[in-house]
């Protein structure tokens, strides 16, 4: 029988519709899940920009194996919510998991009869109209034009500031984040004064709900900037976070692992220059450089000076967490196809003229092509290989001095998980078949490229007997994922000069790099592109955004 050609396709749509909402309602929600887990933005394919293992969809950067899943049921979190900034009480926190559980099901029940109710009266009056759209299809677009008017905010910035870097800004926003978590509830906490508005440390500081808990084993999983905003008086950039977090209760003893996504706010006053990077790398005065001992009012005990939030260096104005998950482990058999493999890269606005700056920077490339062709053959390629080894090996400190340190802390976490679980993640028959250059950042001082691989290898997951748990030892997975690889500026290393197991400061060999980074044999800390390219970000296809 026929379509009735007075019957709209758009509400064969909403059948369509319908019927997958009414399917979701009987599979479960490792099934439901496109691209399994491993996701910092507690189970949704929004996930993080330096994540795990390649299975599952996801792999390293967000999509993840099966077996990690960033979701469960919903919290209040433990933070700062929407747009009072005002922190949570004990009650907000919730129940227990298991009682937030069924209380989040019910919601999630009715919230799903109440779609399929409006959805049955948009049918029956015909509500829907005009051809239908395909939203994926227009990602790409939507991507550019952000990415085109965050570039001119960013060349903005950069032209008031000449000492802005991208890379360390980030670097000095996560390392806010994991001070604010671990010291809050904590005499430490005074520590942070000149980078907290008064409105948050008035907030925060004496709140006896946060002396009776206390955040350990922070792992960030995505920090990006979202926005800028220039004002008469001042300049704000707006960062994205996504991570998880334990939390441990001192009187009960009870213990959370927490999955956010959050967004902070941070401003200082217009006219400053950036300070340098052993400053950003560090929490220290502003005014003299000592490291970090504040008074409550701001005062620094070395140099006396007092340092007023937002006049010397960037500041906390507000934070909101939008979403806090409790985290769990789900059964790592559940594989899906992958997300994002064909969907259109997502190219940096004014990529060209990155290339001819790139090259007329750096005077050793007689041109783009060539020197992105060994670019590719040097260093993508072999630190591709090496890290997936590492991995596959179940032994993350072979790939240590090819990493950044939040990379080798986030993916160091899921292996913890993978050997707590006695499972291993193999990934074998690694095939390279093209490497795109996305992106490129240059500033004093860091030059940064991102590129996309294409490739396949055979991906599964077995148990400490050897038994399959996941995957396909036969039936290689068609994937591609977007790395950032970043150096100081001014490293001139000839990449055919790149040697992966030897330290890039002394060429000793590059078996004794500790967990900070630095090299047993010369004391060099090698984490953060002095002396050669280091990968710093995975970033899964389907997520990434420019």
């Amino acid at each position: 029988m026929g379509i009735d050609r007075h019957f709209p396709p758009s509400r064969w749509l909403c059948l369509v519709l319908l019927g997958i909402l009414l399917n979701l309602f009987f599979i479960t929600e490792s099934q439901a899940r496109m691209g399994g887990g491993h996701s910092y933005s507690s189970g949704s394919s929004s996930g993080s920009s330096s994540g795990s293992s390649r299975s599952s969809g996801g792999g390293w950067g967000g999509g993840g194996s099966g077996g990690m899943h960033w979701g469960g049921s919903s919290s209040s979190g433990y933070g700062y919510s929407g747009n009072s900034g005002m922190p949570y009480t004990h009650s907000d926190y919730g129940q227990p998991v298991e009682h937030q559980g069924r209380t989040t099901l019910l919601i999630e029940i009715l919230v799903l009869l109440l779609v399929i109710y409006v959805l049955i009266r948009l049918l029956s009056q015909g509500s829907f109209s005009g051809p239908a759209s395909t939203v994926r299809a227009s990602l790409p677009e939507d991507f550019a034009k952000t990415n085109a008017s965050l570039e001119d905010k960013l060349k903005a910035l950069k032209a008031r500031d000449a000492n802005f870097s991208k890379v360390l800004f980030l670097d000095f926003a996560c390392l806010l984040y994991h001070k604010f978590y671990s010291y809050r509830g904590s005499e430490q906490f005074r520590l942070l004064s000149p980078y907290l508005s008064k409105v948050i440390a008035d907030q925060t500081t004496g709140n006896v709900f946060y002396q009776q808990q206390r955040i350990h084993d922070i792992v960030i999983g995505k920090a990006k900037i979202i926005n800028i905003l220039e004002r008469e008086t001042s300049d704000s950039i707006v960062v994205e976070f996504e991570s998880n977090l334990s939390l441990q209760y001192l009187k009960s003893h009870e213990k959370a692992r927490l999955v956010n996504r959050e967004r902070w706010l941070f401003g200082r006053q217009s006219g400053l220059l950036s300070p340098q990077p052993e400053q950003m790398r560090t929490l220290s005065c502003p005014s003299c450089g000592a490291p970090a001992d504040f008074t409550d009012a701001g005062e620094c005990q070395y140099c006396h000076s007092f340092i007023h939030a937002g006049e010397k260096q960037w500041q906390v104005i507000k934070l909101d967490v939008i979403d806090s998950q409790p985290f769990k482990t789900e059964d790592p058999g559940g594989y899906a196809e992958e997300a994002g493999t064909n969907l259109t890269t997502v190219l940096q606005a004014g990529l060209q003229t990155q290339q001819w700056e790139f090259i007329h920077k750096h005077g050793g490339a007689s041109d783009w092509p060539s020197f992105f062709n060994g670019f590719c053959e040097q260093v993508v390629k072999p630190y591709f290989l090496a890290t997936y080894a590492a991995w596959s090996s179940g032994d993350w400190r072979k790939a240590r001095h090819l990493v950044s340190d939040r990379l080798y802390e986030s993916n160091g976490f899921w292996m913890d998980e993978y050997a707590r679980q006695g499972w291993r993640n193999i990934l074998e028959n690694i095939a390279i078949q093209k490497i795109n250059i996305a992106r490129i950042d240059i500033d004093k001082f860091y030059d940064s490229l991102t590129v996309r691989v294409f490739a396949s290898c055979l991906d599964y997951t077995i148990d400490g007997q050897g038994k399959l748990l996941g995957g396909s030892v036969k039936k290689p997975r068609q994937f591609s994922e977007y790395w950032t690889f970043m150096r100081t500026s001014g490293v001139e290393k000839i990449e055919q000069e790149y040697d992966l197991k030897s330290c890039p400061s002394c060429g000793a060999p590059a078996d004794k790099v500790g967990q900070t980074g630095v090299c047993a044999y010369c004391g060099s800390k090698i984490s953060e592109g002095h002396f050669s390219w280091v990968l710093a970000v995975i970033t899964q296809d389907e997520v990434y955004e420019g």
